[in-house]
């Protein structure tokens, strides 16, 4: 059911439907299939108005995500606290990216936090982390680089 509320929020393979689309993830969601939530987050932060409302909604279920584990969650709420100049709580943000390193941008955009926190006057990682773990991150980094994943290579060079 996930996968056929994607197919109608985004169009693939059949008319676009997004309310359709949001009653089938509530539906898969209440179901107790947490990776709903990343899909209600993602389709009101992409397919309704850009605005507050909406913004908030996306972050509400990144939130719900995050708290049952989905690492989808926790790297999109992780992206939203730490992005440059959005004055929210970057520690939070950054441990949140850190749970979702299952995903190679996760990673990436943790070496993007370090390496443009002082062009953008914000925490970085290395302000907020232990050394040990920006060690890892960046070992995780070069270990995915060598499996070929441009980006890594990109942030690492």
């Amino acid at each position: 059911m996930l996968m056929v509320g994607k197919m109608l929020a985004n169009g693939y393979g059949i008319r676009k439907d997004v309310q359709r689309a949001m009653s089938i993830f509530e539906q898969v969601w209440n179901g107790g299939y947490y990776k709903a939530a990343g899909e209600i987050g993602d389709t009101f932060q992409f397919e309704y108005p850009k605005n507050q409302e909406s913004l908030s909604n996306a972050l509400k279920w990144y939130q719900r995500g995050a708290e049952k584990g989905d690492a989808w969650c926790c790297y999109r709420l992780g992206w939203f606290l730490t992005r440059p100049g959005a004055g929210m709580d970057e520690e939070r943000g950054y441990n949140y990216l850190l749970r979702a390193m299952d995903y190679t941008q996760a990673i990436n955009y943790l070496l993007l936090c370090i390496i443009t926190a002082d062009y953008y006057n914000s925490r970085s990682p290395i302000d907020v982390l232990s050394p040990n773990v920006i060690a890892f991150i960046f070992s995780e980094a070069e270990r995915r680089a060598e499996y070929g994943f441009s980006d890594l290579q990109m942030s690492l060079g």
